[in-house]
């Protein structure tokens, strides 16, 4: 079996639904290298112990770069649980790096294909783990057969069919794929300001894509926006996602409401959106200033976890409400999370809190929208600082 690869980003392993095959993302096997003898090129791969030959490093390549050094090409392997045969997908672009990779809804009449993101590596490669700004889009690649499905595959199919259709044309940037559970609808973050504007790690967006029954109209599928960039949030409104991702199972019960985990400010929250109307929820508490991630979800149950700078990490048990469709939240003992008593102490004597800057003069350059945030840990011995510091910052001009 090939290396699975954990290069950030790239990773990923997927079921299909009748749980038979199992899709995942491992580096390519390394390719033979030419041999040399005296008289020139003998052939590639060649396994003769000569020592009056000697092997070339073959064609160079470029490498992602920075902790992604010495690592080779990502792409998608198949698996067969009962044989354990393992076959490469097919059609797959050299300069195409894939990664999350996900299984498509299968039908009786048509073949089973498999959803992925692809990087083009046609520009440049250097740079991807801490840029968010590399063009990147869905891919639709048809599963190999495995055993005497095999053999009448290599007759009948023919390459047109084992073509990697683009789904996601019309955007320059589309990630983290996930199906609803009733297979109609593909959702998808985008990293299109990052890509379009150059910035590292812009605001993101959500979209969806109704998945045709029949496969040969997804090209002229529809992008539909679920959740757009906001360029001027209002103070204390919702900001836009940033550095969204997805549970591997992410769906409520009702199997239209899906939960991502997104910065929010200063911190980091729970968010609900409902891909049939658009509705964003804020699910992890309001009045809270640690940071919320969920881990897990079952029907409307959240595992999750909050921390903040003078709080150790603390587990979660989230609720939804059947009546007002509120979240309720408490508190899980776990025996793993414990530290000193010195460090409970140092701990306890401190106060966290998240200010809100307030600029003083707004000039005709500045663009609107809310507050800068200042993140504060101070002494609760001490008088408290807050009401001291924001004057000092009231009284600071603004910069042009």
């Amino acid at each position: 079996m090939d290396q699975c690869t954990l290069m950030a980003g790239f990773e990923g392993i997927s079921w299909n639904s009748d749980e038979t095959h199992i899709a995942y993302v491992a580096e390519e096997p390394t390719p033979a290298k030419p041999t040399f003898d005296g008289q020139g090129y003998k052939k590639c791969g060649s396994e003769e112990k000569d020592c009056g030959s000697w092997k070339g490093v073959g064609e160079w390549e470029e490498e992602w770069g920075e902790t992604y050094a010495g690592k080779r090409r990502p792409v998608i392997f198949i698996i067969d649980i009962n044989s354990g045969e393992v076959q490469p997908v097919k059609g797959i672009s050299k300069h195409l790096s894939a990664g999350q990779v996900v299984w498509a809804p299968s039908t009786e009449t048509s073949p089973q294909y498999l959803i992925f993101v692809g990087w083009s590596s046609e520009t440049r490669k250097l740079g991807i783990k801490y840029c968010y700004n590399r063009p990147c889009g869905l891919y639709a690649a048809r599963a190999p057969f495995f055993g005497s499905d095999a053999k009448r595959e290599q007759k009948e199919i023919s390459e047109e069919d084992l073509l990697v259709l683009n789904v996601t044309q019309g955007i320059s940037s589309a990630f983290f794929p996930v199906f609803s559970p009733d297979g109609k609808h593909l959702l998808f973050l985008s990293a299109r300001n990052s890509v379009d504007s150059g910035a590292h790690s812009a605001t993101e967006s959500l979209h969806r894509i109704d998945w045709p029954a029949n496969l040969q109209a997804l090209s002229s599928a529809k992008i539909v926006e679920m959740i757009s960039v906001v360029q001027c949030p209002e103070d204390g409104g919702f900001p836009g996602i940033y550095n969204g991702s997805f549970l591997r199972k992410p769906w409520l019960s009702d199997g239209t409401t899906i939960v991502l985990n997104s910065v929010w400010g200063s911190s980091e929250v729970i968010l609900s959106v409902n891909v049939s109307s658009g509705d964003l929820t804020r699910i992890s508490p309001s009045d809270s200033n640690a940071a919320w991630r969920a881990l897990t979800l079952n029907d409307d149950n959240i595992i999750a976890v909050s921390s903040s700078p003078i709080d150790l990490p603390e587990i979660k048990y989230g609720y939804k409400e059947v009546q007002d469709d509120a979240w309720n939240w408490s508190s899980v003992r776990s025996p793993m999370i414990k530290c000193s008593a010195r460090v409970k102490s140092l701990l306890s004597s401190r106060e966290f809190n998240i200010l809100k800057i307030p600029v003083k003069d707004v000039s005709a350059n500045l663009t609107k929208g809310t507050p800068a945030n200042i993140s504060l840990i101070s002494n609760q011995v001490y008088h408290s600082p807050y009401k001291l510091l924001l004057e000092q910052i009231g009284d600071m001009p603004s910069s042009n």
